[in-house]
């Protein structure tokens, strides 16, 4: 992708997701596709889209900001989460839900952003505590492809 193009335009796209959360012996996956908007600015990429609850429909906003380093995902919906990974490091974070505020901790093993051609690719491999409990572990891959023109 053309750096100085995307420092100042937004580029549309589509993203595929894919997340598969380990807790013991359970492994729950979830795949989904949905339009996208990327940008850069700063050295750091910020990807928008819309996540569907599949059970009731409600939609969650999510905003990914990224970066070689470290990356920091905020998820507005029936349920509020903001949480920075790093790797090898512990990061607080948060989730809301109407029943209140419950703090949260992730350990990154894996964080990995490659950006080829009109491909952006993030893997994160992380364990999340909530309340200083472990909730389990998390593999994350969201691609974003450039819309054709």
């Amino acid at each position: 992708m053309d750096d100085d193009k995307m420092s100042t335009n937004k580029i549309s796209g589509l993203v595929s997701f894919h997340m598969k959360l380990t807790q013991g012996l359970d492994v729950t996956e979830t795949k989904f596709d949905t339009s996208a908007t990327l940008y850069k600015k700063n050295e750091k990429f910020f990807l928008f889209f819309n996540e569907t609850n599949f059970e009731d429909d409600s939609i969650t906003k999510c905003r990914y900001e990224m970066d070689d380093n470290s990356v920091r995902i905020r998820r507005d919906g029936p349920i509020i989460m903001d949480q920075i990974y790093k790797i090898s490091e512990l990061q607080s974070g948060y989730i809301k839900t109407i029943y209140g505020q419950l703090d949260t901790k992730s350990k990154t093993h894996r964080l990995s952003l490659e950006i080829l051609d009109a491909t952006l690719t993030l893997n994160l491999d992380y364990d999340l505590f909530v309340s200083n409990e472990r909730a389990g572990n998390y593999k994350l891959t969201v691609i974003f492809n450039k819309e054709d023109i």
